[in-house]
């Protein structure tokens, strides 16, 4: 019985027993600085480093927003450094620690994640600690990892829950799915969308629901927003493309992940049965799903990083051939 016992320590992966190291890093930008945490295996060797980029909304360096406690970045950057793999996770500007990184919406547009997302690469890319820069992107995030990738130099690009339609599609998509009833609903954002494309503003938002994401000062970023085509922008990539789509994702579902591979052939598909858009294990069940978006108790589900890891190390072997 020892012997056993002895025999599966010696067999257990090595990952398992890694140590880490987080420390509390900055971003200098011409409106505050951005901040996030570095996350390095505890071994001398160098690691790749994966920048994580957030999704949409007031996303901190966690995956979190107010009263949506799920720590699924978090947990991601955790992960991957027992996979021996360091990740870099930020807030994005306005948000957590960087609120001083905060633009006046009036004046923010998308190119400003871009642009962040770039100079992060930027910071790390000569750094002797890490052998080589991947971006992850959740979510929107994906869309500005993709453009990103354009801009700077990276070893890999990994989309995960990424859309493959601009963003006025998705959210009406979205809308209809979460209020099947209220089609007239879907009907009157598709139409709000269609003018803001055509006439660039949009004077008169109706009041409600409408107001909140389509008010007069949020227009200019929407319109910065959905000029991008995510399937036309993949297609652009020229270095190894991982995508990651959970099939329980009731926010951006599966076909997304399919388009994208469309249109990005060499690119590496995972589907995750049972993974939902924050990244855990849970069913389609809207309740449920809604529930772990803010309760960090449910886990990340155990393929995501092993596919990941995967993804990166198999990068690495062939940056050295």
């Amino acid at each position: 019985m020892r012997f056993s016992f002895l025999l599966a320590i010696c067999l257990w992966p090595i990952s398992l027993f890694a140590t880490t190291k987080d420390t509390a890093v900055s971003l200098s930008t011409p409106n505050g600085n951005i901040y996030g945490t570095l996350t390095i295996p505890d071994h001398p060797r160098p690691a790749p480093l994966a920048i994580i980029i957030a999704g949409s909304g007031p996303t901190d360096r966690n995956g979190n927003q107010n009263r949506m406690i799920n720590n699924s970045l978090l947990a991601l950057g955790d992960s991957l450094a027992r996979e021996g793999i360091a990740s870099l996770r930020y807030d994005k500007r306005g948000v957590g620690a960087s609120k001083a990184a905060a633009i006046n919406e009036t004046k923010l547009n998308f190119e400003d994640y871009i642009t962040d997302a770039v100079n992060w690469v930027k910071k790390y890319r000569h750094d002797k600690r890490f052998s080589g820069i991947y971006l992850i992107g959740h979510s929107e995030g994906s869309l500005i990892g993709m453009l990103a990738a354009q801009k700077v130099r990276v070893a890999g690009f990994v989309s995960i829950a990424g859309a493959a339609q601009p963003a006025d599609t998705i959210i009406t998509q979205q809308i209809r799915a979460i209020a099947p009833d209220s089609s007239r609903m879907a009907d009157s954002v598709q139409m709000l969308f269609q003018t803001l494309r055509r006439e660039g503003s949009i004077d008169s938002v109706p009041p409600g629901i409408y107001q909140a994401f389509m008010r007069k000062s949020v227009q200019p970023y929407l319109l910065s927003w959905i000029r991008y085509n995510p399937s036309v922008e993949i297609k652009k990539l020229r270095m190894p493309v991982l995508i990651i789509q959970g099939s329980t994702d009731i926010q951006v579902d599966t076909p997304n992940a399919y388009e994208l591979k469309a249109a990005q052939p060499s690119a590496r598909l995972v589907m995750i049965q049972g993974m939902n858009h924050v990244l855990k294990g849970v069913s389609r069940n809207p309740e449920d799903n809604q529930f772990s978006y803010m309760d960090p108790g449910f886990l990340l589900k155990k393929e995501l990083t092993p596919a990941i890891a995967a993804f990166i190390r198999d990068c690495e072997r062939k940056k050295k051939r």
